[in-house]
């Protein structure tokens, strides 16, 4: 019995420690499972993390330079299956031109490499920011890379790159000017004009200018004035864009082009890392929308500590109106399971509003059940920003680029047009769609391109300088300003000599190069340029001329001298001064000068109507005017002498009248080598010359007639004074104004004692009466010869004399 109690206390003490054993290993079980289930949820959050990132994630043997694990992502950006990549190394995903870099930045354990290209399985190309986390497992050193496509990036940089270097690169001064006089913007080829006017940019406009430019925005239309700033000269261009309430300005240097500068700049920065190593905030909740973890970088995008996150709803994050939002895109996930991804506005630290982008993805436990999201936040400010201003600023430069004043276009290397503005389709005459594609000389209507292979083939172009400026451009890569050369096109039907400013930049596209061509038509200020010329050297004309009226000593001499200078002076082949011969009525050359002396030697002209009198020459003599004929190879009144003009190189002639005393005398011909050569002001001029050929002549002569009349004086002078006869000069009251030696010599007075005394003192007693007899007969006009009568001496001796009084 006692034994019997004691086995039955040993079996109760065993069951008792079976039954606590029992308890034990149920209790380890429970843990273990609460363990397996929390670790089933930490391995499904970072699998959907993995797996649902938008970054492509991809593991690195740093040794052996092969992948050891990818994520869809990557996949999808580098085409490979998750089987494949495991398979290559970083030596198969890279361009061999890079690769070096690739591997310079593994070796260096880089944190970020920025764009770097990457190569597909189909052999293309994209561009990734590569941000990378080093660590090592189970002893084993890897790389892990999270890759961000940033090709449409780097796209549209080189895009905005290149629409920025239009303005940039263009040498001619660029403004913009608001309707209420503030001035917008100014190129750096502005800042010489800029420096002159006292502009600054970004200031009110006021005074002068601000008065044009205010007109020229409410008239609607565009105005062209002319600015000097010290020794450059500008051309300036208002043109309105009424639409948007501004006014362009568009200068052109005329001395000197300068460069357009603007630069437009785009920053996206998408570091992104795991968690803590991500830059990008993350963040995860639960089913109920309650914050349950999240990286440093949603910490510092917060501005708050871990305690104040977790267990909070969106609405103890930020304002009502955007928590809104989240709660309602949260909602949707979760009720329909998997990705999404959207747009929308997040609160920082310093309580600015950001532009995001949310990539969300759903949390599942171990029974497959949502358990929550998972979030990563795209900040896409800036790329929004940058992208409102590449808009603008590419429909900025649009419109600068179409509403020039000057044609402008693109250019290949091949010399096709890709774009061109509506003042070149203006000169073309064709629609714009007909012109794309088109070589440069078929665009214009180059005249060399009509019945000829096509621009560039024929033998006038390769001194094209519009070929020359385009092809030198891609050669160096160096811009050319103001080059200025010419053009025969087709316009109407007729054959057009354009004078043209070229300049060109050289525009570096993505995938290729393009020539911007500006070309100014300056046919009319070439023109103008020319004639102001051409008028300087006849104003010279005239004042040579009018210099050797001044010094002619003789007909001849001066007759020559002024077809001298004519023909020095004005340019001018040949001139020549003819004088009429009264009996035949010819002209005959009195004077001429110029390389082609033997044809006025060789030529007849009368001064009636005849046929050679019809020409210029006889024309001007008889119709007392000025004739020109600026064609006179096909003119049908200079058919007598056009066999005979021709092989001299005549073009047209004027000819001008030169009259004496209102008679015709003769005239001046000039001769040009070029048709249309005189125009109105160049007939004015050398009608003035020929003014001052009759006023030398006419000088000449009066100059002979005053030294014949002075020679003749003199001989009288000296008959007078060695006559023996005593004469006496007295004026009308009878006083003595002058006398001879003769009269010193019969009256014993010297002159002295005789000069200002009346006549009555050489009259004795008696006489006395006659001295005013005489001189009333003498006033009367009428003339005393012979008249005998006496006079007394100075000693008182009459003397009996025969007077002549006149």
């Amino acid at each position: 019995m006692q034994d019997e109690d004691k086995a039955k206390e040993q079996l109760i003490s065993e069951l008792r420690t079976l039954r606590q054993r029992l308890a034990e290993s149920e209790k380890d079980i429970t843990e273990r499972k609460r363990a397996e289930k929390a670790l089933e949820e930490s391995e499904e959050r970072y699998r959907v993390l993995f797996e649902g990132s938008t970054q492509g994630i991809l593991g690195i043997d740093f040794e052996t330079k092969r992948f050891v694990f990818a994520n869809p992502s990557i996949c999808q950006m580098l085409g490979h299956t998750e089987n494949e990549l495991l398979d290559l190394s970083v030596e198969d995903i890279h361009p061999k031109d890079s690769l070096n870099l690739v591997l310079s930045e593994l070796e260096s354990q880089s944190k970020l490499a920025s764009a770097l290209p990457c190569l597909r399985k189909d052999g293309t190309v994209f561009f990734a920011d590569i941000a990378g986390i080093f660590t090592s497992i189970h002893g084993r050193k890897l790389a892990v890379g999270f890759f961000s496509d940033v090709t449409e990036r780097e796209r549209a940089q080189e895009q905005i790159e290149s629409i920025a270097r239009f303005p940039n690169e263009n040498p001619d001064p660029i403004l913009r000017i608001s309707g209420d006089g503030k001035l917008l913007y100014a190129n750096r080829s502005s800042s010489a004009l800029l420096k002159s006017l006292g502009w600054k940019q970004g200031e009110t406009l006021t005074g002068y200018w601000w008065q044009h430019a205010l007109q020229t925005l409410s008239s609607g239309c565009s105005k062209e004035m002319e600015l000097i700033c010290e020794d450059v000269v500008y051309s300036l261009m208002l043109v309105p864009v009424s639409d948007l309430g501004y006014l362009n300005i568009y200068g052109r240097d005329i001395t000197e082009r300068k460069k357009l500068e603007e630069k437009f700049r785009e920053q996206a920065d998408f570091l992104q890392t795991l968690f803590d190593t991500i830059p990008n905030p993350i963040f995860h909740k639960d089913a109920k929308g309650r914050y349950t973890g999240c990286n440093r970088a949603f910490l510092e995008f917060t501005g708050r500590p871990m305690e104040e996150i977790l267990g909070k709803t969106v609405y103890d994050m930020g304002p009502k109106d955007i928590a809104d939002k989240y709660e309602e895109k949260d909602r949707e996930l979760i009720e329909h399971p998997g990705k999404q991804q959207y747009e929308w506005k997040a609160q920082n630290a310093l309580g600015e509003v950001r532009e995001v982008i949310f990539d969300k993805a759903t949390l599942l436990d171990a029974r497959a059940a949502v358990s929550g999201l998972i979030a990563v936040i795209s900040d896409i400010t800036e790329r929004k920003r940058a992208e409102n201003e590449t808009n603008t600023q590419r429909d900025t430069l649009g419109k600068i680029f179409e509403s020039a004043p000057y044609i402008m276009m693109l250019v290949t290397k091949d010399g096709r047009v890709t774009n061109i503005n509506r003042k070149g389709v203006a000169f073309a005459g064709t629609p714009k769609e007909e012109l794309l594609g088109l070589l440069c000389g078929e665009v214009f209507s180059c005249l060399n391109s009509f019945g000829s292979p096509s621009c560039g083939k024929t033998a006038e172009c390769p001194v094209c300088q519009v070929r020359t400026c385009v092809m030198q451009t891609f050669e160096t890569g160096q811009s050319i300003y103001d080059a200025e050369g010419r053009m025969t096109v087709r316009q109407d039907s007729k054959d057009i000599v354009v004078e043209m400013s070229i300049s060109t930049a050289l525009i570096k596209d993505k995938d290729a190069e393009q020539v911007l061509v500006t070309i100014a038509d300056i046919t009319e200020r070439t023109k103008q340029t020319r004639e102001i010329e051409h008028l300087n050297r006849l104003y010279s004309v005239l004042s040579r001329v009018s210099q050797a009226v001044v010094r002619a000593t003789s007909p001849e001499k001066f007759l020559e001298q002024a077809c001298r200078q004519v023909v020095e002076g004005g340019g001018f082949l040949l001139a020549w001064i003819g004088r009429i011969e009264s009996m035949t009525n010819a002209v005959v050359p009195a004077a001429f000068w110029g390389g082609i002396g033997e044809y006025v030697q060789g030529i007849t002209v009368y001064a009636d109507s005849r046929p050679e009198g019809i020409g210029p020459t006889g024309t001007c003599i008889r119709e007392h005017r000025p004739v020109v004929h600026n064609d006179f190879l096909h003119d049908a009144k200079t058919l007598p002498w056009r066999d005979r003009a021709a092989p001299f190189g005549i073009a047209s002639a004027a000819a001008f009248p030169i009259e004496r005393a209102g008679r015709a005398w003769g005239a001046l011909t000039i001769y040009s080598d070029g048709v249309d050569r005189f125009g109105g002001e160049d007939v004015r001029l050398l009608e003035r010359v020929a003014g001052d050929i009759e006023f030398a002549l006419d000088n000449l002569d009066r100059e002979f007639r005053r030294k014949q009349t002075e020679q003749k004086a003199a001989l009288l002078a000296a008959i007078v004074e060695y006559s023996d006869d005593a004469i006496i000069g007295k004026n009308l009251d009878g006083i003595i104004t002058s006398c001879n030696t003769g009269a010193e010599k019969i009256y014993g007075y010297t002159e002295s004692e005789l000069l200002g005394k009346p006549i009555s003192i050489l009259l004795p007693p008696g006489y006395e009466d006659e001295a005013p007899q005489i001189l009333g007969k003498i006033k009367s006009g009428q003339h005393i010869e012979r008249y005998e009568t006496v006079r007394r001496k100075k000693d008182g001796l009459d003397i009996h004399m025969s007077l002549t009084v006149s």
